[in-house]
């Protein structure tokens, strides 16, 4: 039987646009995706821009470390491997290596923000991917 992912996106998912945000769970930040490529992300590769900002949009310069993690929730499975560091040249904007969003439907990405105490903030996008 075809994926062809209808089934799969019954969840919520959201509309890219470069620039969407997401609230951490914390309640004190946000994660912006600046841009996705492929836009808007789809099955196969995806690479993603992003940066961690405060409430107002300021960016934080206490994150040291940023970790992505997809998964297909309805599927009960992420990808191999299961989470993807994002790399920075400048502290500010962080960009994720190749993730290999292999299957098509809902996919949930949580951005996790890790600042200079090890104290971790998580944001999470949802796409539905069709390719």
């Amino acid at each position: 039987m075809p994926d062809d992912g209808v089934e799969a996106c019954s969840g919520s998912a959201e509309t890219y646009t470069a620039g969407i945000r997401a609230d951490c769970d914390t309640g004190a930040c946000r994660v912006v995706l600046l841009e996705a490529d492929p836009a808007p992300p789809d099955r196969g590769e995806n690479v993603w821009s992003l940066q961690g900002t405060d409430l107002d949009g300021a960016v934080l310069p206490e994150v040291h470390a940023v970790r992505l993690e997809p998964v297909m929730p309805e599927h009960g499975h992420g990808t191999s491997p299961a989470s993807f560091d994002a790399t920075t040249s400048d502290g500010q904007t962080w960009l994720s290596p190749p993730m290999d969003l292999f299957m098509s439907g809902l996919w949930e990405v949580s951005v996790v923000l890790v600042d200079s105490d090890d104290s971790e903030h998580t944001a999470t996008f949802s796409f539905c991917l069709e390719g």
